[in-house]
């Protein structure tokens, strides 16, 4: 008898458990909807994701996937990562470093031979502490490049060969984010491995985890037809124009480059990528850890990630903007907590829909 109330305490907490959990789910959703809904008002156009353990709390799409045809978004459209392309990039040269085809002591010079920096290692370029010039700044100067052709990973890769523009500081003695790193990386992952570096992320992650919508996408330098893709937008005086044309460096002439960005996605498949990362699928837990982990040079960086530590807790996050799209992942361990917002059509307040939903998040969890 006394086995039998036992196990029917447990029950009741059980269930008591679920129906705090359902409560707390349901006043999160309402709450984020009504901000999500006041940044509407303002212009937001994206989707908008957030997950606890691996289940889905809020997940809604807000707007459409390209202003002439109207039509709508949904849990399955594509967006541009921009610089959250990073952590697959990082990721992919750990697997690489973990096949024991590489290191993250090796100088970039013995797997790029005409690399004109010396001392500049892997684990530089992931840190973002090789002190490398942006290659953005390089390459728009007409006498340079010539704006009506677009450039990818060679062009940059040969200009910066040619010109050798002078480091910002000596490699390993300090923290400058930049893109170009992250060029070098995606070319060492071809070079190492002997794969283009979509058809590597293909093989080893995307097909892997099921993330079956997520691919490289190069819009305006490799044009694709791809059902539940979006268009970059900005907003003018005629309304909504597609941001991907040369009058804009970047977005135009720049659009052929990739590492530092180029990868679209989904938020259901970037929760895919999440329980990735969690249970450790793609790399070992040790090196998953040195990815989450900040060293004595890059204070707040991981590899591929941002590290911080503030009122929301321990969390890794990256930021993405390019041609009009802007993204935001968090991610916090300790509570398997994960946040995506994608955004197409410029809506520089995105990250005031990340604040607002921390704010949510800390409000529910501390009544």
């Amino acid at each position: 008898m006394n086995e039998l109330v036992l196990k029917l305490n447990r029950l009741s907490v059980l269930l008591f458990a679920l129906l705090l959990t359902q409560q707390l789910s349901a006043q999160i959703r309402s709450s984020m909807d009504s901000l999500i809904h006041l940044h509407v008002k303002e212009g937001f156009n994206g989707n908008v994701y957030y997950s606890k353990n691996d289940s889905v709390i809020y997940k809604r799409s807000f707007g459409v996937s390209n202003f002439e045809t109207n039509s709508p978004l949904n849990d399955s459209t594509l967006f541009e990562l921009a610089s959250n392309s990073k952590q697959f990039t990082a990721l992919a040269t750990i697997q690489l470093i973990e096949n024991g085809k590489l290191k993250y002591q090796t100088d970039v010079q013995k797997i790029l031979p005409a690399f004109p920096y010396k001392n500049i290692t892997v684990e530089h370029l992931l840190r973002h502490q090789s002190g490398l010039p942006e290659y953005a700044n390089f390459m728009d100067k007409k006498k340079v490049w010539n704006r009506d052709s677009i450039a990818n990973n060679e062009d940059v890769f040969s200009i910066l060969c040619q010109l050798k523009p002078k480091l910002h500081f000596t490699p390993g003695s300090q923290f400058k984010y930049n893109n170009t790193a992250y060029v070098i990386l995606a070319m060492i992952i071809e070079k190492i491995s002997g794969q283009t570096y979509s058809s590597y992320l293909e093989e080893k992650i995307f097909q892997p985890l099921n993330m079956c919508n997520t691919q490289v996408i190069r819009r305006k330098y490799a044009p694709v037809n791809i059902p539940n893709n979006t268009e970059g937008y900005f907003k003018s005086g005629k309304g909504y124009e597609i941001m991907n044309d040369n009058k804009r460096f970047i977005c135009g002439t720049l659009n052929g480059t990739y590492g530092d960005a180029g990868i679209s996605s989904t938020v259901l498949d970037l929760e895919k990528w999440k329980q990735a990362l969690r249970t450790n699928t793609l790399i070992s837990s040790t090196n998953k850890s040195k990815m989450f982990s900040t060293d004595s040079i890059s204070t707040g960086y991981g590899m591929g990630f941002f590290v911080r530590n503030n009122s929301f807790g321990e969390y890794v996050y990256h930021s993405g903007g390019y041609a009009g799209y802007i993204s935001w992942c968090t991610y916090k361990p300790s509570t398997n907590e994960y946040i995506v917002i994608l955004c197409n059509n410029d809506y520089v307040k995105s990250v005031d829909i990340l604040l607002g939903i921390y704010k949510i998040i800390l409000s529910q969890s501390n009544d």
